[in-house]
C-alpha cells in the first residue's frame, strides 16, 4: 500500500455528510471525521494496522499540505479551524497525493537504477 493511495482513501471517506470539526468527530455515536481521523481509518482499513510507514508519510504530507506549518502540521487544529471549508480540505489531500505520487515514481525510477 502507498501513501498516496492511502490518502485517495482518506479524501473519499470525506462527503458534506461525513466531514466533521471539534467535538462533532470521533465519537461512537457521530459518524463524522476529520481529515486526521479520515487519514487513520484509511490506514486501519487498507492495511489492518494503525502505525505504518506509508501511513505516516501519508499524515505528514497531509498535514506539510495542509497547515503550510502555520499549525507545525497539526491537521485536527487546521481542520477544525471555524473558517476551514471542506474544499479546503480536499484541496488539502489533492496536493499531499501529488507530492506522494512524484515520490513514489522517483523511489521506483531509483529501484530500477539500483537493480
Amino acid at each position: 500500500m502507498l501513501a498516496s493511495e492511502i490518502l485517495k482513501q482518506a479524501k473519499s471517506l470525506l462527503t458534506p455528510e461525513t466531514w466533521g470539526k471539534g467535538n462533532d468527530v470521533g465519537r461512537v455515536e457521530s459518524p463524522r471525521l476529520c481529515a486526521a481521523q479520515a487519514v487513520d481509518r484509511a490506514v486501519m482499513t487498507l492495511q489492518d494496522k494503525l502505525c505504518t510507514r506509508e501511513g505516516l508519510a501519508a499524515y505528514c504530507l497531509l498535514g506539510a499540505t495542509a497547515t503550510g506549518y502555520n499549525y507545525g502540521g497539526n491537521i485536527p487544529m487546521w481542520n477544525d479551524r471555524p473558517e476551514r471549508t471542506l474544499q479546503e480540505v480536499y484541496d488539502a489531500f489533492d496536493a499531499a497525493i501529488v507530492i506522494a505520487e512524484q515520490r513514489e515514481q522517483a523511489e521506483r525510477a531509483d529501484a530500477l537504477v539500483t537493480a
